[in-house]
């Protein structure tokens, strides 16, 4: 959600953070973030189509903001999404185009997602994911961790 609230975009589509670190109840301080959050991926906005969102879903779970999925994981990659709503309960329509806020590592094809090379008014903000992560923290005050069923996954 901090990516999206920083560009203001209608989905955030992002790789999971370092899965090992974590954190921990009380003070979030810089360390933490830069454990959890150690690249200096830059956020990376762009419009992509229905179509392409939902090839990208299709193939692996990641964090999202602004969308909600069902995934069946039994399924192969690449045919694992069973369905792919907005926020507010809107279809994702293939021939729609959606603004995104993604990194400059899916940009660059990082864990396989080509998808990503192939969006339009690509623009690269120089904004430091972690940064984004800091100041979004900074302007709630108090966060804390909930399934809020934006991914539901079937095996």
């Amino acid at each position: 959600d901090a990516v999206r609230a920083k560009t203001g975009t209608a989905i955030a589509l992002i790789n999971a953070a370092y899965p090992q670190a974590g954190i921990r109840k009380g003070p979030i301080t810089s360390r933490m973030l830069l454990e959890v959050l150690p690249s200096e991926n830059t956020l990376v906005t762009m419009k992509l189509s229905g179509t392409q969102i939902k090839r990208i879903l299709g193939r692996t779970v990641m964090s999202l903001s602004g969308i909600r999925v069902k995934l069946d994981v039994t399924k192969p990659e690449g045919k694992r999404l069973i369905s792919a709503r907005l926020q507010d309960g809107t279809p994702i329509r293939d021939k729609d185009l959606y603004t995104v806020t993604t990194n400059d590592f899916l940009l660059m094809a990082g864990d396989g997602h080509t998808e990503f090379a192939d969006g339009i008014h690509v623009e690269d903000t120089g904004i430091l994911m972690r940064d984004a992560l800091a100041e979004h923290i900074a302007r709630l005050g108090t966060v804390a961790p909930r399934l809020d069923g934006r991914i539901q996954v079937s095996r």
